[in-house]
C-alpha cells in the first residue's frame, strides 16, 4: 500500500510522539509501535499496490505546491463510527483544502473517486490510537480527553510512504514546501 501524507514539524511531531509513548506505557494503544518508523501525519491519499509508483512520483514532481509551510491547528478529537480509532482534528483551513484539492487534481488518474481520501469524504485527521481493544476504548477516549494538551504547528510538505510486508515505512518520496 502507498500513501500520501502531510510531514509535520519537528516541535509537532514530538509532542505526537510523546503522547503517543504515554498511550503505550498505560497500555492504551500500541498504534505507534505497530509498524516501524510510524510518523504523526495527515493522510492526503492512498493507492492500490498495482499503482505505478514512478508514474505517481512524475505527477508530485510536477505538483506546484505552496512556497511556505502552512499553520495547522488541532481543536478536537474524536472518532469514527463503527471503528476503534482516536484522532486529533485540525481545523480544515483554505490553505490546506487547497493542497488537498490540486492533489487529488494531479493524481486523478491514479486515485479511486468514492476514496475515503477524495475532496468529497476528507476529513483530515491525525491518528492517536487506532484498533484499541473493545473494552478500553472508552477509557483511552477519556485519557485523551484529559491528559492530550491540543497542538498548534506547521505542515511541513508532503512524502509519498510505503508500509512493506515487514511492517516497515518505506519513504519513497518528498517534498518539502519552501
Amino acid at each position: 500500500m502507498f500513501a500520501l501524507i502531510m510531514t509535520l514539524d519537528d516541535n509537532l511531531q514530538a509532542t505526537i510522539k510523546d503522547f503517543w509513548k504515554e498511550l503505550s506505557d498505560a497500555q492504551l494503544s500500541q498504534y505507534a509501535y505497530e509498524v516501524t518508523d510510524r510518523e504523526p501525519h495527515i493522510t492526503l491519499a492512498s493507492f492500490d499496490e498495482g499503482t505505478p509508483k514512478d508514474d505517481i512520483i512524475k505527477s508530485l514532481e510536477d505538483l506546484t505546491l505552496p512556497n511556505s509551510p502552512i499553520d495547522i491547528s488541532f481543536t478536537s478529537i474524536g472518532s469514527f463510527i463503527n471503528a476503534n480509532i482516536i484522532f486529533l482534528s485540525p481545523i480544515k483551513t483554505p490553505q490546506m483544502s487547497k493542497l488537498h484539492f490540486d492533489i487529488h487534481q494531479q493524481l486523478s488518474d491514479y486515485l479511486s473517486k468514492d476514496s475515503l481520501y477524495s475532496p468529497n469524504n476528507w476529513v483530515p485527521h491525525l491518528t492517536i490510537a487506532n484498533r484499541i481493544a473493545e473494552d478500553k476504548m472508552a477509557k483511552t477516549y477519556h485519557y485523551c480527553l484529559k491528559h492530550l494538551s491540543l497542538s498548534e504547528g506547521k505542515i511541513m510538505g508532503i512524502k509519498l510512504i510505503s508500509i512493506t510486508p515487514d511492517n516497515q515505512v518505506q519513504d519513497i518520496f518528498q517534498k518539502t514546501f519552501s
